[in-house]
């Protein structure tokens, strides 16, 4: 099929080697070059279709945004044309991340606004929720390990996104990364925009994001960096529960959201999750860096990294095809998605640095005390490990057992030494 972009177009489905749209006669193929299949969705400035790229060998799949001008006095298109070329610019300097997708081509058309970018094949996190349920507190601390540091690479180009939520992250198929998409909202601290006769700032009277995942400040067209932890913060509730904002109670003195009776975490998840959703942007984390240090997993990221980049030896169509149930272990086990060596040098991580913070224990309390292991037993990253320097004995069958009953923390025993040829 090819879809015609025309606005004020009634009938826009065509046939697919259509020159023209059968209904209003505007011609189809955007820019002699791109072919649009189907929309994706529409918001309050524009749109997102799915297309073609006759221009390269193999035509390959493309999002082209279209940004919709609400009228055609001049005030309105120059106010259109400063979004456009901002979001262009944007993409353009942060685009070169592995989770954000780049920006391929931007052009003017009658008065009609285009970005043509990588079209991210996947799942958003909201689909996934609806397809596998909700996530379990490891599944959102892995979700947590991979959002953060892409948030303080954006944060560090001086950028605020403006629009984290569940349908703006993608997982992707092909390597099961997440992708943050939909910059339409972004904020750019570095350029001032041009001021309206009203004196407000043109370009932050629109696209403010979803209300409910944006803090107070934002919706009062005053965003900051935190603006963005609030929204991640938000995503996480939405994980845990499956509940929009606008399903939630407020608490009618403070403006919060309670949440916390609807959710089974530790009390050190918790204590981040709430500061995240302060509505205070004073007592809220100010950096990505802040909440990965709350949630003591940052000496982990780099182990973590190298074993989501770990090749498995499936082909990549049996990949796709198990992509959906990979993603529902995902949520009970993060170690899942780090193979082979990647578990053990998270594991090795994890020892190393609970046998020196229970050595330094050690030496402040002298040199008489037992030197025994005791494990906290405690699913919590905030469990306490004191003087613990033996590394426990487990075998292939033991671990399997104990999994299936339903254990999740294996972080003290060395699983690199066990035969796990084939397991589940």
């Amino acid at each position: 099929m090819s879809y015609c972009l025309s606005p004020t177009c009634s009938n826009p489905e065509n046939l697919v080697y259509s020159q023209r749209c059968q209904s209003c006669g505007s011609q189809l193929l955007l820019r002699d070059r791109y072919q649009v299949i189907k929309p994706l969705g529409q918001g309050g400035f524009g749109a997102t279709f799915l297309a073609n790229d006759q221009g390269l060998p193999g035509e390959p799949s493309c999002v082209i945004k279209q940004l919709r001008p609400s009228g055609s006095a001049p005030h309105v298109l120059q106010m259109a044309r400063e979004l456009f070329e901002r979001e262009a610019k944007t993409l353009g300097k942060i685009g070169n991340h592995p989770q954000v997708p780049r920006l391929l081509d931007y052009f003017e058309d009658h008065e009609q606004f285009y970005l043509v970018q990588e079209y991210i094949s996947g799942d958003t996190l909201q689909e996934e929720v609806k397809l596998n349920g909700i996530l379990s507190e490891t599944g959102v601390k892995q979700f947590l390990s991979e959002t953060l540091p892409l948030l303080q690479y954006i944060h560090e180009q001086k950028v605020i996104h403006r629009d984290i939520k569940p349908a703006n992250l993608i997982r992707r198929t092909q390597d099961a990364r997440m992708v943050l998409i939909d910059f339409g909202a972004v904020k750019d601290q570095v350029s001032q925009a041009a001021t309206s006769q009203s004196g407000q700032t043109v370009l932050t009277a629109y696209a403010i994001g979803t209300p409910g995942f944006a803090p107070p400040e934002q919706m009062a067209m005053r965003p900051v960096y935190a603006s963005d932890i609030y929204a991640l913060g938000v995503t996480c509730i939405y994980l845990l529960t499956s509940k929009t904002p606008k399903d939630l109670d407020y608490n009618p003195n403070t403006g919060e959201m309670m949440w916390e009776q609807l959710v089974h975490v530790s009390d050190h998840l918790g204590n981040v999750l709430r500061k995240m959703l302060e509505v205070s942007v004073r007592n809220r984390y100010q950096s990505a860096a802040e909440v990965l240090r709350a949630l003591e997993i940052e000496p982990y990221l780099d182990s973590l990294a190298k074993g989501l980049l770990t090749k498995s030896d499936t082909g990549a169509k049996e990949r796709t095809r198990n992509h959906r149930e990979n993603s529902a272990v995902l949520s009970n086990n993060p170690s899942a998605a780090v193979t082979g060596v990647g578990v053990a040098q998270v594991a090795a991580a994890i020892r190393a640095r609970r046998a020196k913070a229970a050595e330094a224990a050690g030496l402040q309390q002298g040199s008489g005390m037992a030197k025994s292991t005791t494990l906290a037993s405690s699913s919590s990253s905030s469990s306490q490990f004191q003087n613990s320097k033996v590394e426990r004995k487990l075998d292939t069958q033991g671990l399997l057992t104990a999994y299936l009953k339903g254990r999740r923390d294996f972080a003290l025993h060395n699983l690199s030494l066990l035969n796990l040829q084939g397991a589940d």
